[in-house]
């Protein structure tokens, strides 16, 4: 992960989710359908604060709603994201705690309003081992019912990515990519599947703020998966001829693409100096011995520090035999 951004997976998470279409129709299709039914998400909205432990913000990200039933009743809707590859063991302990701490915000507010709000917690998990961890608070305390007192109790709505097929995944544009995004950001197939993301993008550029979202998408990809990939995306969106000339991309995501090409023209500049090197050291080699064994020049092409090539072809001058030239060899190889 590029550790110039501190936390790309939160970043994206409220860039997705912060805007209301996209949250209105992320909790119509994937909260419980009962539950889904009994709210009025037109009143969706976003009350301020973050209720995650500052130790614990680099893989927990949160978002609080506030919304209703159609009954009118008020209701709160609590959107904790886990961006750890594994589940949390811990997460209903959590849980108790980051509502405790909502409690407390809106006691602050209304002092003298002693009922609690109705907070409905859900937790939304893209991590690539399936969720094995109890929705419920009860079942992470010792309990003894004989003696006639009920065990606490807190239950969450889990929203595991991974467990829902992809074939099933309904949503607008907007919301399908960013699903897609957050189902395959950590998968070693990423090359692949962003060709279907770009793809997408031919959709997405139409919407008003398509680009504006196509911008923040390529921000996130770079920030998590690195710069070694970002030549790879440049390319396909190339490839594919996503945005003609007549798209408005003085942008952002034109300076992602551009970054990528650069890279990508920068590592062929660097691979070809690399080989010269190596070729070099193999020829300088060949005319103070004579005779190389293929085992060493092999040895030479396998080393990919310009730096080091550069010391061998140095040390080389003082090298009698090609026996002291393998034993620096070696001795390269030891120290990694």
């Amino acid at each position: 992960m590029n550790q110039d951004v501190p936390n790309p997976h939160d970043s994206f998470f409220k860039a997705v989710f912060k805007n209301m279409e996209r949250s209105r129709e992320f909790f119509s299709l994937y909260l419980p359908e009962k539950l889904s039914k009994a709210l009025d998400l037109n009143q969706l909205g976003l009350e301020s604060g973050t209720f995650v432990d500052v130790e614990l913000q680099q893989s927990h990200s949160d978002l609080l709603f506030r919304t209703a039933l159609k009954s009118g009743e008020p209701l709160w809707l609590y959107l904790l994201f886990e961006h750890r590859s594994t589940p949390e063991p811990d997460m209903p302990f959590r849980l108790v705690r980051y509502l405790v701490r909502i409690w407390e915000q809106h006691r602050d507010v209304r002092p003298d309003e002693h009922r609690l709000p109705r907070i409905v917690p859900v937790v939304f998990y893209h991590g690539e081992r399936a969720w094995n961890v109890s929705t419920r608070l009860s079942e992470a305390v010792e309990v003894r019912l004989d003696l006639g007192i009920l065990p606490p109790e807190l239950e969450y709505v889990l929203i595991d990515l991974h467990r829902i097929p992809e074939e099933s995944v309904r949503a607008d544009i907007e919301l399908l990519l960013a699903l897609t995004l957050f189902r395959y950001i950590r998968s070693p197939h990423f090359p692949e599947i962003f060709g279907k993301v770009a793809e997408l993008f031919r959709e997405l550029k139409q919407k008003r703020t398509g680009l504006e979202y196509i911008e923040t998408i390529l921000a996130y990809i770079f920030r998590v998966r690195g710069q070694e990939e970002l030549h790879d995306a440049a390319v396909t969106i190339r490839q594919k001829q996503i945005f003609t000339q007549e798209d408005p991309m003085g942008t952002i995501a034109e300076y992602f693409i551009e970054q990528g090409e650069q890279r990508g023209e920068q590592r062929g500049e660097q691979r070809g100096r690399m080989l010269e090197a190596q070729e070099m050291l193999i020829e300088m080699l060949e005319e103070q011995f004579d005779a190389v064994p293929s085992r060493v020049t092999r040895e030479v092409r396998s080393i990919t520090d310009p730096d080091l090539l550069r010391i061998l072809r140095r040390k080389l001058r003082k090298c009698g035999a090609l026996g002291d030239f393998e034993a620096l060899l070696e001795l390269a190889r030891s120290q990694g």
